[in-house]
């Protein structure tokens, strides 16, 4: 089954620290923190890496400690990783889902927001390869084990939907008001994801590791020039 521990290397690497930044939406919900962001040192936190501090107040919420502004800006790699497994790992069924690539995929989407129209996508396309399922952007047992016959039949099978997310998931990043401020970030961090995806349908993710491939796509009119960052979409 997949692991969450073969993502974090690419979180980590993709998520900055603190950020105050105005045209992040999660900026309606800041900490009480200011300073820490260098660019905006008026303005408070109100992400971490990459966690948002009103998700981080529903972390303190289900694991019974009371959240502040100074628990989120001092919050520990220990913290910051079983947030990521709780709130947003388990949220997908990644521990069952046996394409490594595909829970990757899905994670990285509730990760950065808008992940119930990915489940819808995976659902409807699920549908048409003939699985009886309902088409409610719910992710659960019967999604998850009509996912798991289907990339179980073939590599084939598993690669066109690594291919058909990715490209699903691109369409609702554009579609979002902010595509033009976050756009290069977010499209270079997805591609890094399918990427990394198709590796693992021939390599054993285990041994892989979960280290990100990052290509140049030639032909594909991608090009990555800048790191960027994906901010929160909730």
């Amino acid at each position: 089954m997949a692991n969450y521990k073969n993502i974090l290397s690419h979180v980590k690497t993709n998520e900055g620290g603190y950020s105050a930044d105005p045209r992040d939406n999660q900026s309606k919900n800041p900490s009480d923190v200011k300073g820490l962001d260098k660019r905006y040192p008026n303005l408070p936190v109100h992400t971490y890496r990459g966690v948002a501090y009103a998700s981080w107040k529903e972390y303190a919420r289900r694991k019974g400690f009371v959240p502040t502004g100074k628990s989120f800006v001092n919050m520990t790699l220990a913290q910051w990783e079983d947030f990521l497994k709780t709130l947003y790992w388990d949220a997908i069924y990644g521990d069952f889902i046996k394409s490594q690539g595909i829970a990757e995929i899905l994670f990285e989407a509730i990760w950065g927001g808008g992940s119930k129209n990915l489940v819808i996508d995976l659902q409807t396309f699920l549908r048409k390869k003939g699985f009886n399922i309902a088409v409610d952007g719910a992710m659960g047992k019967n999604t998850y084990t009509a996912l798991n016959e289907f990339t179980s039949k073939s590599q084939k099978n598993e690669t066109e939907l690594v291919k058909y997310l990715t490209a699903e998931r691109l369409k609702y990043l554009q579609s979002l008001s902010d595509w033009s401020n976050y756009s290069k970030g977010w499209t270079r961090r997805l591609y890094e994801i399918q990427d990394q995806a198709l590796k693992y349908v021939t390599e054993n993710p285990v041994k892989t590791g979960g280290g990100i491939i990052l290509l140049a796509l030639l032909g594909t009119g991608v090009y990555y020039l800048s790191k960027g960052t994906l901010p929160k979409i909730l």
